[in-house]
């Protein structure tokens, strides 16, 4: 399980790297509060988020 966790760590450290904010920035409240939020999806709410904001509820991990 703890494996999981941190593959959800993941994924939500790289949408928030890789996220663009209009009217908002990191520090604002509400994107904190939605940071903390995420961070406490299950597996099962972390799939439909990323199919929501990515088009697949698959992680996909690739070396560069």
């Amino acid at each position: 399980m703890e494996h999981l966790n941190n593959a959800i760590l993941l994924v939500v450290d790289d949408l928030k790297a890789n996220t663009e904010y209009t009217g908002y920035t990191v520090a604002s409240n509400v994107v904190q509060w939605f940071w903390e939020v995420v961070k406490s999806f299950n597996k099962e709410d972390m799939a439909r988020l990323l199919q929501f904001v990515t088009g697949t509820s698959k992680v996909i991990f690739s070396e560069i």
